[in-house]
């Protein structure tokens, strides 16, 4: 039964909204509105948050099997252990310590430049004072 059919002017098919992505360039960000005629899919399960602000598949997404990453059976048995919700933090976690040791680290390094630019000038200013 169509929209004009229903005679309250609902669509028949429920709209979607997508959004495309967001690259390092300033792009402003656009909403479509597209009828899909099937789900979207996925080759591995994924985790969703409904409306209700509920995680949804969180078990499936994030089991070992799903994620692989070389457990051994053991350590696939202690992260199922895990709620999903423990998972997904502790993912979180890892990542956001190694995005700081990153930092940490260009940060060293410019640290580390801004010296040997400052022993640079020393040097070089000492060496001029002396021969003039």
């Amino acid at each position: 039964m169509d929209a004009a059919a229903n005679g309250d002017g609902a669509p028949s098919h429920p709209l979607f909204v997508s959004v495309t992505g967001v690259s390092a360039s300033r792009r402003r960000l656009s909403a479509s509105f597209v009828e899909r005629s099937r789900p979207v899919s996925s080759e591995k399960p994924m985790a969703w948050l409904s409306l209700q602000g509920r995680l949804l598949n969180a078990d499936e997404a994030s089991s070992a099997r799903t994620i692989g990453g070389g457990l051994s059976a053991e350590q696939a048995l202690a992260w199922n252990l895990f709620p999903p919700i423990h998972r997904f933090l502790v993912v979180a976690v890892i990542g956001a310590a190694v995005a700081r040791s990153r930092k940490d680290l260009r940060i060293c390094h410019l640290e580390k430049s801004v010296e040997l630019r400052v022993q640079f000038v020393t040097c070089f200013s000492l060496y001029t004072c002396s021969n003039s």
